[in-house]
C-alpha cells in the first residue's frame, strides 16, 4: 500500500509539475530544516538537515513540490540521541499571491524520514504532513519560512521549521 501511494504521488507530481516547470513558473532551491521530535518522557530532540526543493505552479493558487535531503547535525540530550539520515517529501501548497510578491500558503503532503539512534538500527517512518508558510519574491529570487507537522504518530511527533532560498524560472 505504501509503495503504491509513493508511486502514485511521484507519477502525479512528475506529470503535473513538468508542464508548470517548463512554462516558466517553476523553482529550485535549498532548505535548512530544524526538526523537533516530541517523545513522551524524553526531552525534545532537535536534529537538523538540508534539502533540495523542486516545484512548480499548477495555477495561480496551487503548487506541487518535491524535496529530498540529508541530515547535517544530530542532537544529544541526557544520553538520548537522534539524527536524520535522509528525508523525502512530496507536497501540495495552496495559497494566494499577494501583490505579486508574497505567497502565504497551507501545505498538505507526504514525508518519509530515515532516523538513526545509537544502539538501534536505523528506522524509516512516513506519514501525511500538514503545515503553513510563506514565500517572499524578489524577481526570480525567493526566500521562505515554513512550519510543518511532518509526522504525527501515536508514540512521537516530528515537527519541522524550514528556512528556504530558491530561484524561480
Amino acid at each position: 500500500m505504501k509503495k503504491a501511494l509513493i508511486g502514485t504521488a511521484l507519477a502525479s507530481g512528475l506529470l503535473l509539475a513538468t508542464p508548470a516547470t517548463f512554462a516558466g513558473t517553476g523553482y529550485i532551491g535549498l532548505d535548512y530544516q530544524m526538526f523537533t521530535t516530541v517523545i513522551e518522557e524524553v526531552p525534545d530532540l532537535q536534529p537538523e538537515a538540508v534539502a533540495l526543493r523542486l516545484g512548480g505552479h499548477l495555477n495561480d493558487y496551487f503548487q506541487v513540490e518535491g524535496r529530498i535531503g540529508s541530515g547535517t547535525k544530530n542532537d544529544n540530550i541526557e544520553g538520548d540521541s537522534l539524527q536524520v539520515d535522509n528525508i523525502f517529501g512530496f507536497y501540495l501548497k495552496g495559497g494566494v499571491d499577494l501583490a505579486n510578491m508574497f505567497f502565504p500558503y497551507l501545505l498538505l503532503g507526504y514525508t518519509k524520514v530515515e532516523f538513526q539512534s545509537p544502539g538501534e538500527l536505523g528506522q524509516t517512518e512516513s506519514d501525511m504532513s500538514y503545515g503553513f508558510g510563506g514565500d517572499l519574491h524578489f524577481g526570480s529570487f525567493q526566500i521562505g519560512a515554513e512550519w510543518m507537522m511532518a509526522q504525527e504518530k501515536t508514540d512521537y511527533e516530528l515537527k519541522m521549521t524550514t528556512v528556504s532560498v530558491a530561484w524561480r524560472f
